[in-house]
């Protein structure tokens, strides 16, 4: 991110450089800031939109409104993770918009393994085991009854 910042205060490049970068800064900013766990969230989605569009290539069924709808379930997670920052900012907390965050890098590591298998390729059985793990697990130890 420094070379980023560097690139804005030296003058640097060109200008739809700079507003791609200002862009960028101001969702990290909305989002809580540009963390490992943003990271990590941007990534799974990244990955599992790829995955799910190769799944449904492999299947032959591969149709754009089904992309769109996935397209707009991922901007509504980075809506969640928004609230829930925003959230922690007027609650005077620190952990709501990282719990909400590691929440949906689960979810969405458990979809890119079910592509994975949609497309024929043998995931390993113990990750899925994990991730379904953490997923039905919340911090009191009760099992949720989300699937």
């Amino acid at each position: 991110m420094d070379n980023l910042q560097d690139i804005i205060a030296v003058g640097k490049g060109s200008g739809i450089l700079k507003a791609i970068v200002i862009g960028i800064s101001g969702l990290a900013g909305l989002l809580g800031g540009w963390d490992m766990a943003l990271k990590v969230l941007v990534f799974v989605v990244i990955a599992d939109f790829i995955t799910g569009v190769l799944a449904a290539a492999s299947e032959g069924k591969l149709a754009s409104w089904i992309g769109h709808k996935g397209i707009i379930k991922k901007v509504t997670i980075f809506i969640i993770v928004a609230l829930a920052y925003q959230l922690d900012c007027a609650l005077g907390m620190a952990y709501i918009r990282t719990t909400v965050t590691y929440f949906y890098i689960v979810m969405e590591a458990i979809s890119i393994l079910e592509n994975a298998e949609r497309t024929g390729l043998t995931v390993p059985d113990f990750l899925r085991k994990i991730l379904k793990q953490v997923r039905d697990t919340t911090n009191d130890g009760e099992k949720s009854g989300e699937k």
